[in-house]
């Protein structure tokens, strides 16, 4: 796809839309398929998944809204009890359950952000100025939020399992 991003027509702003909506749902699916199929989220080291400075994820999740965000999830396909099930089966064996599922989200995540980031400066450098700032906007919903809010969720749940 990107071998023939020099010769893309964007003639409109839908179109533009609609293709930086397509990269970020290829790439984002990539990784998301592989997480599910895979013990994928493993490729990162530990030290990774470690939450160091918790009061500046706590600003940040705070300044970009992230919790209205969760709720706009939890009012979708995450509302269904059988899915929220699925990361947490509730007492405490359900926590650590919870942290790999968290790992898991966070890893199908993540490393799309930083490809989609690059991608998107990709097509600004191309001259494709607004669809490069549509992939990135895209991106940083689809893949920037969801990777914040999983930190979030980790660092709350170190403190409970040190409880």
């Amino acid at each position: 796809m990107l071998m023939y991003a020099p010769e893309l027509q964007l003639s409109s702003f839908g179109l533009m839309l609609f293709l930086a909506w397509l990269f970020n749902m290829y790439i984002t699916g990539i990784f998301a398929f592989m997480v599910f199929a895979f013990p994928a989220e493993r490729l990162l080291l530990e030290s990774y998944y470690l939450i160091r400075d918790a009061e500046r994820l706590k600003n940040l999740y705070q300044r970009l809204q992230v919790d209205v965000f969760k709720k706009f999830l939890l009012m979708t396909f995450w509302r269904s009890k059988k899915q929220k099930q699925k990361y947490f089966s509730g007492g405490r064996k359900g926590l650590s359950q919870l942290d790999e599922q968290s790992r898991k989200s966070e890893f199908g995540h993540v490393i799309p952000f930083v490809l989609l980031t690059a991608v998107s400066f990709y097509f600004a450098g191309l001259g494709f100025i607004a669809f490069g700032c549509l992939t990135l906007a895209i991106n940083i919903l689809g893949n920037g939020y969801p990777v914040i809010l999983q930190r979030h969720h980790r660092m709350r749940l170190a403190r409970l399992i040190s409880r």
